[in-house]
């Protein structure tokens, strides 16, 4: 499965920190280049980001969204069915390789896995199957 990792040009430290935990794991990224305030134009910030509009995001979500979607633009001209988007904040479990492999081989027709170790505000209904003895899926309930 192809892995892309979102990363902001100005921090080649969280990139070269990701890169050492895929090695560790045995695994290889395509780096995407994160969008950045700088990126945006007076368009977008008017559009998007004015704190005057209803529901306007800051400067940073509107770059972290547009940033996903690079990514996301990345998975689909790669042609493959399913990819894994990572942010170069990630902290990669060891058993990432084998979920990832499961999800491969099981070829589940979920059209996107978040992967969380906690809970922050989202709401999640019981395990529906396993992916792993350890691992299962849970539909988000919010």
């Amino acid at each position: 499965m192809d892995i892309f990792c979102i990363n902001l040009a100005a921090r080649p430290d969280r990139w070269a920190w990701m890169q050492e935990q895929f090695a560790k794991l045995g695994l290889s990224a395509t780096r995407i280049e994160a969008v950045s305030p700088a990126d945006l134009t007076d368009r977008q910030r008017d559009l998007y980001c004015n704190p005057r509009r209803l529901r306007g995001l800051s400067g940073a979500e509107y770059c972290t969204n547009q940033s996903h979607a690079k990514a996301w633009r990345a998975v689909v001209a790669s042609g493959k069915d399913r990819a894994l988007i990572l942010e170069d904040d990630a902290i990669l479990s060891a058993s990432l390789p084998r979920f990832l492999a499961a999800v491969d081989a099981e070829g589940t027709d979920l059209d996107i896995i978040r992967i969380e170790t906690f809970q922050i505000t989202l709401r999640y209904g019981p395990v529906e199957s396993w992916v792993l003895p350890d691992v299962g899926l849970r539909r988000c309930l919010v």
